[in-house]
């Protein structure tokens, strides 16, 4: 912080350079003497209260003018290898640049995919955009849209498959309600949701209101539940937490169902996965 002897003098010095007034202008205007203007201009005194009130009063500058920290023009930041966050396995890293600004509502991100990464992220509340600039290399978003495929898909009579998507913002109700709706074993699907560190009050509460995590146990559970020649997972520890990925871990190892699943995450793999495919 710059000392309050040089902010004032400096301050002082460029009002009365913009005004193009002399010291003796100054002076003149404010009842303080030449000698202790120059003195103040060049830090070599601190005004008084009383005389810093002259001075403002006489120039018909803010008396706050002249204590207010000068404001910089930009600030040099950049990525914080200590303050990350991580996504997709640590195949997307994201570092504030800028933390949220209250008075401006805008924060600023750096974000690094690696090759191949794929991110599914939530809906904005109503009236916030997001701008994103691609520094290097491609980034294809995907909004909504079907995803252009081809090949052909044989399935088998009678065959049953239980799937999880990426994304569960379309559940809405209540999860008791929307189980009965599906089928489901009730007692069964409510206590792998409290395995899963779900509480009971969000049992009687709506699931638009869920967050992402809240919304993929919900699948989830409801997927163990089904009985299923094929269950299909796609990135089951999206939204996970660390606690729940553990039980969720210890559930697939007790049932042990014939599982294709999709998932970035290495350790997540070498424990369920008794075959690995890479694309």
């Amino acid at each position: 912080m710059e000392p309050m002897n040089l902010r004032i003098g400096e301050k002082l010095k460029s009002i009365r350079m913009a005004r193009t007034l002399s010291l003796d202008d100054t002076a003149a205007l404010t009842g303080v003497s030449k000698p202790m203007l120059g003195q103040i201009e060049r830090g070599q005194s601190v005004p008084t209260v009383t005389t810093l009130w002259k001075i403002a009063t006489g120039l018909k500058t803010p008396l706050s003018a002249f204590l207010e920290e000068p404001q910089t023009e930009y600030t040099v930041t950049g990525p914080d290898e200590a303050n990350v966050v991580l996504g997709d396995g640590g195949k997307m890293r994201a570092y504030p640049l800028f933390t949220y600004d209250p008075v401006r509502s805008v924060e600023t991100f750096y974000i690094e995919f690696d090759p191949e990464c794929r991110h599914s992220s939530d809906k904005h509340d109503e009236g916030v955009e997001e701008h994103i600039f691609v520094l290097r290399g491609t980034l294809r978003l995907v909004l909504g849209e079907e995803v252009p495929h081809t090949g052909t898909l044989f399935r088998a009579s009678g065959l049953k498959i239980s799937y999880v998507p990426q994304r569960a913002d379309h559940l809405r109700g209540d999860p008791v309600t929307w189980a009965e709706k599906q089928g489901i074993d009730l007692t069964r699907f409510l206590t792998i949701l409290r395995k899963l560190d779900f509480s009971r009050e969000l049992f009687q509460r709506d699931m638009a209101g869920y967050s992402a995590g809240q919304q993929k146990k919900v699948l989830l559970a409801a997927s163990l539940c089904q009985s299923a020649h094929l269950y299909l997972w796609d990135e089951p520890l999206n939204y996970i937490d660390l606690f729940s990925r553990i039980q969720l871990e210890e559930l697939l190892l007790q049932y042990r169902p014939t599982l294709l699943f999709v998932e970035h995450d290495q350790i997540f793999r070498k424990k369920i996965a008794t075959e690995v495919l890479s694309m």
